[in-house]
Parts: C-alpha cells; structure tokens; sequence
C-alpha cells in the first residue's frame, strides 16, 4: 500500500475552486487571474488538478500518463498498433517506438507481428495486473475531480469537452 501526500493536491484544489468564482465587474479590473474568461485557462487549470494527482498515483507504479494511456488502449484493443495508439493519444509514430519498447522490456506488452511492417501490441500476464490497478487508480482520480460535479451535469461535461478536442465537427 503507498502513501499519497494529498496536500498538493488540496492547495492546487484550493486554487482551482477560486479561480472559478465568477468575478465581479469591479473585481475584474484588479484581479489576479486575468485570464478567468479564457477557456484553455480553464482546461489548463482542470489538468493540472488531474494530472498532479494521477501522476502520483501513476509513479507509485513505475508509470506515466502516456504508458498508461498506452496500456489501456492495448486492454480495449488488443492487436492494436503502436501508429494507431499515436493516433489515438496524439503522439508521432516516431515516440511510440521508446514507448512500445520500453513497455515490452518491462514485460507489460507483447508485440506480435501483423504483417509485413507492423507489429500488433498484447497485455501480458503482467500487464493485465498492472492495468486492473490502473483502473483503480483512474476511477480513484476522476472521483476526486468529479466530486464537485452534480451527477446529473457529468455526462454533459464529458460530452461539451469532447466537443472541444475531438476531430468530429
């Protein structure tokens, strides 16, 4: 079992929650967030929220937000290529290779030949292990940040924000 020093976290939950507050007009002129109005400012602060705390998690473990991602792709779709998971996570083809091997040198993936030129990524015994705690670590993190989110407006946010990055106009 680790042990996770929350108190980071709270300041940065602290922050995150005052610069939410709608500013008064007359506090606008003078406040310390000029930047309240835009929204990458907003989804910037959300991400550093999650990510510090994810990461934490993550490292307990030996792993990164993109070997993670990585890792979770293959457990939805095994046989999947290390050029479609860069696809999937916003990665060049030519990062995926440190990724992909680094994993396969850990014991958490297989590669496995597709045809000619790819090679098809697996969980190992390992990796499956490794993964089910992930998901823990994941749902662990998103109830965190989800918290302060009625229940019946999640799914809308999910939905609005993936408006936002999603190649689907």
């Amino acid at each position: 079992m680790f042990v996770i020093d929350t108190a980071p976290l709270h300041a940065l939950q602290a922050q995150f929650r005052n610069s939410m507050r709608e500013p008064s007009k007359k506090s606008q002129k003078t406040s310390p967030h000029p930047l309240m109005g835009y929204l990458g400012f907003q989804l910037r602060q959300a991400t550093v929220l999650m990510q510090s705390d994810l990461s934490k998690r993550l490292a307990a473990h030996g792993l990164n937000m993109i070997e993670m991602s990585t890792l979770l792709i293959i457990e939805a779709s095994a046989g999947v290529t290390p050029a479609q998971i860069g696809r999937m996570i916003k990665v060049a083809r030519a990062n995926m290779a440190p990724i992909t091997t680094g994993l396969v040198n850990r014991g958490l993936i297989d590669a496995q030949p597709v045809d000619g030129r790819s090679i098809g990524l697996h969980l190992t015994a390992a990796g499956a292990t490794i993964v089910e705690a992930v998901h823990a670590m994941v749902e662990e993190n998103e109830a965190l940040i989800m918290k302060r989110i009625p229940v019946a407006e999640r799914a809308q946010l999910i939905e609005q924000l993936s408006r936002v990055w999603s190649d689907d106009s």
